[in-house]
């Protein structure tokens, strides 16, 4: 999932010109808590940038990923898609938005699913 791509589409989440950490910390908990009531073992969420080792969250089910300052995190999550969860295709869902993370990932074999999509189907559940 990329991180930013969904925070900022579900409005009770987007940070709207203030710090980010907060918001990104209270989305990563909906989404753990989200993930075990679907029954789902593994969710990977996929930030840009950088984070200080101190404030890396450790959350059961959830793994988080900073992409660094090198690489976006649409480059990593079809790094993971290619590299990692290659062999997973068929049961994960890439979650984002962007165009350019959805077409390479269909045609890797992953179900895609945009931002509000996603956050419709398990903020329902």
């Amino acid at each position: 999932m990329d991180g930013y791509n969904v925070l900022h589409a579900i409005r009770r989440f987007a940070p709207r010109g203030g710090d980010p950490a907060p918001k990104r910390a209270a989305f990563e908990r909906w989404l753990a808590e989200a993930a075990i009531r679907h029954g789902v073992t593994n969710c990977v969420v996929v930030w840009d940038g950088s984070i200080a080792p101190d404030e890396a969250p450790s959350i059961q089910s959830l793994d988080v990923i900073y992409s660094g300052p090198s690489k976006s995190a649409d480059v990593e999550l079809l790094e993971l898609c290619r590299g990692a969860y290659a062999d997973r295709a068929a049961g994960t869902w890439v979650v984002s938005s962007d165009r350019g993370v959805q077409r390479p990932a269909r045609r890797l074999g992953f179900a895609v699913l945009g931002a509000m999509t996603f956050y419709r189907r398990w903020a329902t559940a």
